[in-house]
């Protein structure tokens, strides 16, 4: 299962990839961060997420915000679709069981109630 990518985190995703950038939210999520044009090797972010990943969001500065969001719903669902079980996605973000349960809930209903009709192009 695909999990939509909400629009205030796309860049990182794009610049990243899905996987990194859930290691890189679970990290640094909630934090400021700055964000060098030509990332040295003794940088936090090159220091947990490697060179490669560094060098890539150095690329993309110019659009990433001081603060690292934390995409709580997006990680959530991640999770999910990976198969943990919603205690093992509590403790991992460190938050209640009831809270993940809230947010699996929500996002359930948003798609039930998301009205599509059928002659209308999708453009996400």
């Amino acid at each position: 299962m695909t999990v939509p990518v909400p629009a205030h985190i796309r860049v990182f995703v794009e610049a990243l990839g899905e996987d990194e950038a859930e290691r890189f939210f679970l990290h640094f999520g909630g934090t400021e961060v700055y964000w060098p044009t030509a990332p040295k090797a003794r940088s936090q972010v090159a220091i947990v997420m490697g060179r490669s990943a560094a060098l890539a969001l150095a690329e993309v500065a110019d659009r990433l915000p001081g603060r690292v969001p934390i995409p709580k719903k997006w990680l959530v669902l991640r999770m999910r679709a990976k198969g943990l079980t919603t205690v093992e996605i509590a403790r991992t973000l460190h938050i209640a069981d009831a809270s993940v349960r809230r947010l699996l809930v929500s996002a359930r209903e948003a798609n039930q109630n998301r009205y599509e009709d059928p002659r209308q192009r999708r453009f996400f």
